[in-house]
């Protein structure tokens, strides 16, 4: 974090994707845990869990069925069968949500885009 905001360092705490973190607060501690968002890599959702319930910020994400998978077991429920834990509250960054766009699936715009760059792009052979 740069200094120039003089944030005490001691709030702040990296944590990796697939990561758990217990952190600890005077109105009671909680878990945190990242999940990958599928989206930019770095990106990821957070997972709060503990007394106030069990939140799901996704930040920034491309929400597939797929992402929604990679939750901790208890969140998924199986066919005909509802999870063990639901999620109390889920927060989406919804950019595009009310957007009449239609957006292509991911791997759809990275084939678009390599087909667009392949004439600019030089290999070098080492």
């Amino acid at each position: 974090m740069d200094s120039k905001f003089k944030l005490d360092q001691g709030l702040f705490f990296e944590i990796e994707i697939g990561q758990s973190l217990v952190i600890e607060d005077p109105d009671g501690d909680f878990t945190v845990t990242a999940l990958d968002a599928n989206h930019c890599p770095g990106e990821h959702m957070l997972l709060f869990e503990e007394r106030f319930g069990n939140i799901l910020h996704t930040g920034d994400c491309r929400l597939i069925p797929e992402v929604l998978l990679c939750l901790p077991p208890k969140y998924v429920g199986k066919e005909d069968k509802e999870p063990r834990c639901p999620l109390d509250y889920v927060f989406l960054d919804c950019t595009f949500g009310g957007s009449p766009l239609k957006m292509p699936r991911k791997q759809s715009a990275i084939q678009q885009n390599m087909n667009d760059n392949a004439g600019s792009i030089r290999s070098t052979a080492i």
